[in-house]
């Protein structure tokens, strides 16, 4: 979750109720980085991890890999609350500086919703790219916002500079000295969901609700539980038609990148 989102739960008293739209990245995360890092020793960074529940989730679940969380909005004491309540193999940090790879036979990063609110998002990458101890050949996950015309109140909310297509990300990949290797949309449902509501909004004259809205999932577990499985059958079938030549839009773009 990003912390943005963690404090205004916190600040109104919530619990957190996790949408399915997270729920299901955590399962296609896990279920790309297991297929990716079959070595016995990796290290991998998720770069903007947020309260650090994805990176966790994997940690636990491939415990030969070194995992490392940065998120430069990450405080003090929330910090070393993590740290404390992470697997042995995890560790947090506030400063991508502070990592050191113990030269490791593979690497990889994961960027989830995170280079879209970077203004210069190249920029993040090419340092990526070249820090120390990155071996040619790592490979980087990364996940963005789909679709410029979809941009809205709850964008701006999070900070985002931008909403992205799969030329755009094709483009600042590139740019940044990686190759590309694998783009697709997922979460096809959402899109149309979130298109209908934006195309209601604007035919009716009227102005999106309060934006932290979106953040709230008041369903109940269960139906939580279905949605997830939804969302997570359709990034296995929309990869698949991807692969094949048939891009259909979707609220995320999914890309594959290595150095």
């Amino acid at each position: 979750m990003d912390l943005l989102e963690k404090k205004l739960y916190e600040a109104k008293g919530r619990k957190i109720n996790r949408h399915p739209w997270e729920l299901a990245r955590e399962k296609i995360i896990n279920r790309i980085l297991k297929n990716a890092q079959s070595q016995a020793s990796f290290e991998h960074l998720d770069i903007g991890c947020g309260d650090g529940y994805i990176v966790s989730s994997i940690a636990r679940q491939l415990p030969q890999g070194r995992f490392h969380g940065v998120d430069i909005e990450l405080e003090t004491t929330l910090l070393e609350e993590m740290n404390e309540a992470a697997p042995k193999n995890l560790h947090f940090y506030q400063n991508l500086n502070e990592v050191e790879l113990s030269s490791p036979t593979a690497v990889s990063f994961t960027l989830m919703d995170v280079i879209e609110h970077i203004e210069d998002d190249v920029a993040i990458l090419d340092q990526l790219r070249q820090k120390e101890g990155v071996p040619k050949g790592a490979q980087f996950f990364i996940t963005v916002p789909a679709w410029p015309f979809l941009f809205s109140p709850h964008d701006v909310f999070l900070k985002h500079y931008r909403r992205y297509t799969i030329g755009s990300l094709k483009k600042s990949i590139s740019k940044a000295g990686l190759n590309g290797v694998e783009f697709h949309y997922f979460f096809f449902s959402l899109f149309m969901a979130r298109t209908l509501k934006t195309g209601l909004l604007k035919l009716f004259g009227k102005k999106e609700a309060v934006p932290e809205s979106d953040l709230v999932w008041n369903f109940g577990e269960g139906i939580g539980k279905i949605v997830t499985q939804i969302l997570f059958a359709e990034y296995i079938v929309m990869r698949g038609l991807a692969r094949v030549g048939i891009h259909l839009p979707g609220l995320s773009v999914f890309g594959l990148a290595k150095k």
